[in-house]
């Protein structure tokens, strides 16, 4: 997460979020999973984005270089609308790049945002428990936080 950034901030309520506490009191507020990783996934060249509407953040993402462009990852909002001004605002951060996104199958909405940024599934990936599956809010997680960071 940046201050200062030179990114220019997206049309609307998205705007920069340098401060990991309130993401990660929004990710822990629905039980998302491995909010505790979110002060800790933001590399030097890497950019996070909130979307607020009436003072109360309603999404969040992070966009982060990687060996062959930027994956984004994650990408928690309350509805679809704000998850694509998010992905559209963060992938605008390595215009011209190879961006991906690892998303929950188990969110058709997910599905339907990346297919629309046309975007088309290289590898599939099954989450597996032992025990119950945790409740989680399916609904707002359109971009998993990471394989590789967990």
């Amino acid at each position: 997460m940046r201050d200062n950034a030179p990114y220019p901030p997206a049309p609307g309520p998205i705007g920069y979020l340098c401060r990991c506490e309130e993401l990660k009191r929004y990710a822990e507020a629905d039980g998302i999973p491995d909010a505790a990783i979110v002060p800790r996934m933001s590399p030097p060249d890497s950019l996070a984005l909130g979307a607020v509407d009436d003072d109360e953040l309603r999404g969040f993402g992070v966009i982060r270089r990687c060996a062959v462009g930027a994956k984004i990852g994650p990408l928690f909002a309350d509805d679809a609308k704000t998850a694509e001004q998010l992905f559209k605002a963060l992938a605008r951060f390595v215009a011209g790049e190879a961006v991906s996104i690892d998303v929950p199958e188990n969110n058709p909405l997910a599905v339907a945002l990346a297919k629309r940024q046309g975007l088309h599934e290289t590898f599939g990936c099954a989450r597996m428990y032992l025990g119950p599956m945790p409740d989680m809010p399916a609904r707002r997680i359109f971009g998993v936080t990471s394989f590789e960071l967990g």
